[in-house]
């Protein structure tokens, strides 16, 4: 954080960490994951 003109304390790295993981993470579990449940369909049971 250059712009800023001084050193970021923990308390700023841990927000911005916690900021950045939520912005990437939510949209990818969400696209990846929850999207393609929602659009498989149960299997039935077949007997041999």
């Amino acid at each position: 954080m250059m712009a800023k003109g001084h050193y970021l304390g923990s308390y700023e790295i841990v927000i911005i960490f916690v900021f950045l993981f939520l912005a990437v993470w939510i949209p990818c579990c969400t696209s990846d994951i929850v999207f393609p449940l929602l659009f498989v369909k149960e299997k039935v049971a077949t007997k041999k």
